[in-house]
């Protein structure tokens, strides 16, 4: 079935309760279009967000199925290391009708400054 924005909207919806005010604890990049954020929420516990970019089947869900990670993490996996580990999403968003989907996050760099 395709991702269209009404699979979207109906996924994000089932999602929203899970990883709202979920912080986000580790991050790997097991394939170069696939990242999987480790979150943890004290309403759902430990949970796996899987977020593929795959031409032919790009996708984002809830997983438990474990990933192999490569011995050297990609240097994008390590830039998104560096600002996203300890966010907490705040907020998912989606436009009218858009095959798109915005995680908006609440964090804090090394100098203890809000980003």
């Amino acid at each position: 079935m395709p991702l269209d924005a009404i699979v979207l909207t109906a996924l994000r919806r089932e999602m929203e309760p899970v990883l709202l005010g979920a912080k986000i604890d580790r991050i790997s990049m097991p394939e170069r279009d696939m990242l999987v954020l480790f979150l943890r929420s004290r309403q759902s516990g430990n949970v796996k967000l899987l977020i593929s970019l795959r031409p032919g089947s790009a996708r984002v869900h809830l997983t438990e199925q474990s990933f192999e990670n490569p011995p050297q993490p990609p240097m994008f996996c390590m830039l998104l290391r560096k600002h996203l580990l300890g966010a907490r999403i705040t907020a998912l968003e989606q436009p009218e009708g858009e095959r798109s989907l915005t995680f908006r996050l609440d964090s804090s760099d090394e100098l203890n400054f809000h980003s």
